[in-house]
């Protein structure tokens, strides 16, 4: 599986409105995991297996209208865009869905605790 751990503007999309922010997370965007098995005989096989794309470990800085409170009502159908500032790239998450619990850190203003899984991720 494709993976990068990166810093960078996240977008969150809730009922057509956009929130921009800074953010970080894990981005595995394929929906392929490639994985290696032994066998009793000592030879080796290559398996591939379908999974669902993710943004791992997401982790931002609140914002108002941006909070925990947000994702009360908005667990299921969020669009979320990941564009990474080393490259460039944006990781377009559309009709996503939550998994987690969003956790507000006073400490930083950070909301983390949360993952989001979409079937389609588009590049730009």
């Amino acid at each position: 599986m494709s993976k990068n751990l990166t810093a960078g503007r996240v977008t969150i999309t809730f009922d057509g409105v956009a929130y921009t922010t800074k953010g970080k997370c894990e981005i595995h965007h394929l929906n392929i995991e490639g994985k290696s098995e032994t066998h009793a005989d000592g030879t080796s096989s290559q398996i591939l297996s379908v999974v669902t794309p993710t943004l791992k470990s997401l982790t931002f800085v609140a914002i108002k209208g941006l909070t925990t409170a947000s994702f009360e009502k908005h667990m299921l159908d969020v669009d979320v865009s990941f564009t990474d500032e080393d490259t460039g790239t944006t990781y377009h998450f559309n009709e996503g869905w939550v998994v987690g619990t969003p956790v507000y850190n006073s400490e930083n203003g950070e909301i983390s605790g949360i993952d989001i899984c979409s079937n389609e991720v588009v590049l730009a």
